[in-house]
């Protein structure tokens, strides 16, 4: 083993039994798994050669420690300048820690610490607690992040150092005083040869101010939690966790794990305001704490709970409150409140209702589920793609605006990759994108989302919660269930409210459903076109909005050039717009779809624009052969636009007047010739 290699095992590895290796998910996120084997000096040299990806945990199996950690990932200058500031006061204190510059960003970096023997977890966590408190600067997290394993488990775990990112390509490196960079061996010689005597604090030594007017004592504060929380912390809490650190109240991060716990508990901003509020105020807590835990609380509500922090509410909750996390309900399902909402008329006088945000204007609103339904063969995978493609570029959609582009994850069981690859690339080319798009897919993945135990739904929904995206798109329902759609109605309750409405919750995103009408059924003759979906009104009940594609009544188009009616049959918090016409024009490079405009607008005209093309045909004397190319550049004479004229030639061939040779070619039938 080389000195660079002794010193780094020396700082770094507490285990002997395992180590953990870096790995790329499909989705391009990493991960890490944990290898139950020795760590080899060449697996060592493999990671500082950017061979191999590795990773160490922090505790042993006696819950000791050798080395605390204040992770900066926010990747922002001014998170940097909390770094440097906490980092000086460190020295200052006379402690010796080495700051590394992290290759997943520019300002991401860990500042370590190295005791000189190994100590309880308990004890370094306190101090890098009471370093943080001290300097005034909170970290976007602290290693250790708990203190104790569970039976037979290792615990959080940090990458190595000096190893390649996966992503970026970049490498690791220390950083000297001047946060300039350092020699790597130079680096861990110095904090191999500077290691810390980390001191304990007892509970009664750390420093909790309270003001006796404002103030409460910390066996109120645990009043709040229990009452609020409608649950008990566990009594090993440190008061430090329980009531804060600041003068301004809870100590940030607290706050936003705190925001993000009253969220999944199923609080309204309202709630917050009536009930949460007085309680906070009441046991000594300030405005401006409870405007900050109002902050975080809207961003839950928007869908950005994973900004808060990286980590999964539950894990969190393992790590802080390892009794408490038992008594909590699954992420998946809601807990019963034991109070009721009551509002009255005189509420509502002064209600006014939010406004609908759109991801197509008056087509898909913003955290809504719906459907896109229509009978086999009416082109709904190619209409759901096209919309994907327009809210994420940004280009309109049949004419309705794109407020703003959006992330979109199209789930298909359908097609598969090849087919959807084609698709995509068609329909771009056709709306003259080059650029890549944020639109991810899953093909073929044989995904039942309403088997929520399930290790795939799982996996699932730890993607989802990352991903984040605004739209979720299934291709198609039934696919994705493994139960009936037709014949389980409690199956389909349980989806929409166990996982769908869950998952809308917890990340904002709008789900679009494509599912197919019922079969044709000559003694069964629907008023309502709802009625003639799949599943009935238990499954549109589910749904805040629903569109359609169909087939005019009035055509039999081609399919290569079929006419299709875009309608919406159900819009909860808005007025149903008037249905659109629209036509699909393909070639081998690309497919279009071209808005032609209402149904009363063209379909009604077909006849007229028909007779107008078969008018000037007999007008010139076209006895033989004639191409579409003729018919389009005597637009003008014939008095109709071009996209018209088409509809015109369709109508035509439909009702047998012409006959077509071959591609774009055409003669009058027999019957018709002069």
């Amino acid at each position: 083993m080389t000195p660079k290699q002794e010193l780094i095992k020396d700082l770094f590895f507490v285990r002997e039994d395992c180590y953990a290796r870096q790995y790329l998910l499909q989705n391009g996120k990493k991960a890490f798994a944990c290898v139950k084997e020795p760590l080899t000096t060449e697996l060592l040299q493999d990671h500082l050669d950017q061979k191999d990806f590795l990773g160490t945990y922090n505790l042993d199996i006696q819950n000791k420690v050798k080395w605390g950690v204040f992770d900066f990932d926010l990747n922002t200058s001014d998170d940097f300048s909390n770094a440097k500031i906490l980092y000086s006061f460190l020295k200052e204190s006379g402690f010796n820690p080495l700051i590394e510059k992290s290759a997943g960003g520019e300002f991401k970096v860990h500042i370590w610490i190295f005791s000189k023997e190994l100590i309880p977890a308990v004890q370094m966590k306190d101090f890098l607690e009471r370093a943080c408190q001290k300097s005034g600067v909170t970290p976007h997290e602290i290693f250790p992040k708990q203190t104790e394993l569970d039976s037979g488990g290792f615990g959080n775990l940090l990458k190595l150092p000096l190893g390649l990112h996966l992503v970026t390509k970049e490498r690791s490196v220390f950083l000297d005083d001047k946060f300039q960079i350092m020699d790597d061996f130079k680096a861990l010689l110095i904090a191999s040869k500077n290691k810390d005597n980390i001191p304990v604090f007892k509970k009664e030594q750390k420093e909790i101010s309270y003001n006796p007017i404002k103030q409460k004592s910390p066996h109120e504060w645990d009043s709040f939690f229990e009452t609020t929380l409608k649950t008990e912390l566990p009594s090993g809490i440190s008061k430090d966790v329980k009531i804060g650190t600041r003068e301004a109240g809870i100590n940030n991060n607290i706050l936003k794990n705190l925001a993000r716990w009253l969220y999944e508990k199923g609080y309204t901003e309202e709630e917050l305001q009536t009930k949460i509020k007085p309680l906070f105020l009441q046991y000594g807590r300030s405005q401006a704490s409870f405007n900050n835990l109002k902050g975080w609380f809207k961003k839950c509500l928007k869908g950005d709970i994973l900004e808060i922090n990286r980590y999964e509410l539950q894990e969190w909750c393992e790590n802080y409150f390892p009794e408490l996390i038992k008594k909590l309900p699954s992420l998946n399902s809601q807990e019963e409140k034991t109070t009721l909402n009551v509002y009255t008329d005189s509420d509502l006088k002064d209600y006014q209702p939010e406004p609908v945000s759109w991801l197509i204007e008056d087509e898909i609103p913003k955290s809504e589920i719906g459907l896109l339904v229509g009978k086999r063969g009416m082109r709904k995978t190619f209409t759901a793609l096209a919309q994907v493609i327009s809210i994420t570029s940004g280009k309109t959609f049949l004419g309705d605006k794109i407020p703003e582009k959006k992330k979109v994850l199209y789930i298909d069981e359908e097609g598969g990759q090849n087919e959807i690859a084609k698709r995509t690339k068609l329909i771009k080319a056709g709306m003259g994108i080059t650029e890549s798009l944020d639109i991810s897919f899953l093909s073929f993945e044989n995904l039942k989302l309403n088997n929520i135990s399930s290790t795939k739904y799982k996996i699932f929904e730890e993607f989802v919660l990352e991903l984040k995206p605004d739209l979720i798109v299934v291709d198609t329902l039934q696919r994705i269930l493994s139960i009936e759609v037709d014949r389980d109605n409690q199956g389909i309750s349980e989806f929409f409210t166990g996982v769908v409405r869950s998952l809308t919750k917890r990340i904002g995103c709008s789900w679009l459903f494509i599912h197919h009408m019922r079969k044709g059924n000559s003694q069964y003759k629907p008023e309502d076109q709802l009625d003639e979906i799949r599943g009935g009104s238990e499954l549109v009940n589910y749904c805040r909005f629903v569109l359609m594609c169909e087939e005019p009544k009035k055509t039999r188009a081609k399919e290569e050039k079929s006419l299709v009616v875009f309608s919406v049959l159900k819009m909860s918090n808005s007025q149903i717009p008037p249905a659109k016409v629209f036509e699909f024009i393909s070639d081998e490079n690309s497919i279009r779809m071209n808005y032609l405009g209402t149904p009363e607008e063209v379909l009604n005209t077909e006849a007229k624009i028909a007779g107008a093309i078969k008018s000037f045909i007999l007008e010139k004397e076209m006895t033989g052969e004639f191409r579409t190319k003729d018919i389009l550049e005597n637009w003008e004479q014939i008095g109709f636009k071009k996209s018209s004229l088409h509809i015109g030639l369709r109508w035509l061939e439909s009702n047998q007047e012409i006959v077509k040779e071959k591609r774009g070619v055409w003669r009058l039938s027999s019957d018709e010739e002069v």
